[in-house]
């Protein structure tokens, strides 16, 4: 295991909270946040690998409701590019897996839903059961429909039209 993930476990154990924790495991592994200083090396911005770019830009602005100017960079090879606005200074990039493949240099191998999450943390548990209806009315697969977690959250996975797998989860150590 990477020496950076350490740092999760003890400040874990010295009893900060789950945002705390959060920051600081992202700070440790060189990933600016909004309460990271200001950095020379930009800011992360995920792209998911998609299968078809149209069907994932109408799941994503129509039936979830994220701004976004549509697709672009079509004039170049391998360069059609759709960008998410998940809020003010984060982007979600969604690319055609077979670029990915092409750009990096690696073969395009198999989607698998459980190589990541991407986690969206919501005010209430009526919040997760609202994102999840949206969700689902927008054409998500429900994983997991929601429910009260083992660690005194409450939350529900869904997956996107090409499997990339969402929770929505309402966390109770989060609350100011």
């Amino acid at each position: 295991m990477d020496d950076r993930l350490n740092v999760k476990t003890q400040i874990w154990a010295d009893g900060y909270s789950f945002m705390e924790v959060t920051e600081t495991l992202l700070t440790a592994l060189g990933i600016r946040t909004e309460n990271s200083p200001e950095s020379e090396l930009g800011r992360p911005e995920p792209t998911l690998g998609v299968e078809d770019l149209e069907a994932s830009l109408q799941f994503y602005r129509d039936g979830l409701g994220f701004a976004s100017e549509g697709i672009i960079g079509e004039a170049f090879e391998h360069g059609a590019v759709v960008f998410i606005h998940l809020q003010p200074g984060l982007r979600l990039a969604l690319w055609p897996r077979s670029s990915i493949a092409h750009d990096s240099g690696l073969e395009l191998g198999p989607a698998s839903s459980t190589e990541m999450t991407l986690g969206h943390n919501v005010a209430s548990k009526a919040d997760v059961d609202a994102v999840m209806a949206i969700a689902e009315t927008a054409g998500a697969v429900i994983v997991k429909p929601q429910h009260e977690t083992f660690w005194g959250g409450y939350s529900g996975y869904f997956k996107d039209p090409d499997g990339h797998l969402w929770e929505i989860v309402w966390n109770p150590q989060l609350l100011d």
